[in-house]
């Protein structure tokens, strides 16, 4: 699972070449250590987005992300997205997404759960699997701890791997 505050993209504060490719470096470590082995690849990647105060300084110019981001959409990293939940999400971004809606692959819009809250996140999760803004019980810390864990499992299942 990936959660995160959507809030915190703010793509105007990415100046350069160099923001931007720290910004999808990061993003490369967090695919990685949501594919930890094989079956953690299988069973596919959960995303938790917090949309809380959510505005138009999230949008992003998507010719940046384009440019920037190419590499990383063109050697196509290998992740199954099993859900895309976006909780408190605005009446606007879900007015939008209706709009958009019917454009979207079948699989996107079964992916995609606009209206998420934090009592279905609860009932789905481990309290103990969620960050505390999502009511879990994971602090930085303990976020820091499980990202470094499953990097480092990544990283050994990866040398593991023979065709």
């Amino acid at each position: 699972m990936i959660a995160f505050n959507a809030t915190n993209f703010v793509p105007r504060k990415y100046q350069t070449s160099e923001d931007w490719k720290s910004f999808f470096v990061a993003l490369y470590y967090l695919l990685e250590a949501s594919s930890t082995d094989i079956a953690a690849i299988r069973a596919g990647t959960s995303i938790i987005c917090d949309c809380d105060l959510i505005g138009w300084d999230n949008f992003s110019n998507t010719t940046q992300i384009d440019q920037y981001g190419s590499k990383l959409y063109r050697d196509s990293y290998p992740i199954r997205i099993q859900e895309i939940t976006m909780v408190q999400t605005p009446w606007y971004y879900r007015a939008i997404y209706q709009l958009y809606k019917p454009f979207m692959s079948p699989h996107t819009k079964e992916v995609l759960n606009m209206s998420g809250t934090i009592v279905e996140l609860k009932d789905k999760y481990s309290q103990k699997n969620l960050p505390k803004r999502f009511d879990g019980f994971l602090g930085n810390w303990d976020v820091k701890k499980k990202l470094t864990t499953a990097l480092t499992k990544r990283y050994e299942t990866k040398a593991t791997f023979a065709l």
